[in-house]
């Protein structure tokens, strides 16, 4: 029963001693941050500032799109997220598979569901369908993208610019709204 006794107590001792020499390591090496640092860091009216986010809208369980953006802010009082460096595919687009959209920012409103995109805009189908533009503006309740920006639309053999777009992204239905010109190359002409 001694040597039990001897045996914890150095077991005893043991755990105290790596809990102290633990702590004293801990204690050593932590660097501290004053937190007045991390606010004052923070662009005004931005509650929240995140990097490498994804967001998905779903129905009924089933993927209807998602957005993936490299850095966001977000303001709770303004409804609204700031994002940079946007990826966001539209699932299942009948014939055109699944359409991507990239551009350079934009900004999210959560009520109502509003992606407003600008710099660089690429819209592509995996048919070879390829759509630019300076911004965009795609609205979930009527799943509508529009522009008033110049716009071209490349397809195929075709090249079509003009200014201003408006696409139902259910019934796929693009309208370019003025100055329309087209470029249809034939085969063996």
């Amino acid at each position: 029963m001694a040597g039990n006794v001897n045996i914890r107590t150095i077991l005893g001792f043991v755990i105290v001693a790596l809990v102290v020499a633990l702590a004293v390591m801990i204690a050593r090496n932590f660097k501290g941050f004053e937190t007045t640092e991390i606010l004052d860091n923070l662009p005004a009216n931005v509650d929240l500032a995140m990097k490498r986010i994804q967001y998905t809208e779903t129905q009924d369980g089933v993927p209807q799109w998602t957005l993936q953006a490299d850095s966001a802010t977000h303001s709770f009082s303004q409804g609204a997220t700031d994002i940079e460096s946007i990826h966001m595919v539209f699932y299942d687009q009948g014939e055109l598979g699944d359409v991507t959209l990239t551009a350079d920012q934009g900004r999210f409103f959560s009520e109502p569901q509003v992606v407003e995109v600008q710099g660089n805009v690429v819209v592509k189908s995996p048919e070879g369908y390829t759509f630019y533009t300076n911004s965009l503006t795609f609205t979930a309740e009527d799943r509508h993208i529009r522009t008033d920006d110049d716009v071209r639309l490349l397809s195929g053999a075709a090249d079509i610019k003009g200014n201003g777009m408006l696409l139902h992204v259910d019934t796929r239905k693009i309208t370019i709204l003025r100055a329309v010109s087209a470029v249809i190359e034939g085969q063996g002409a």
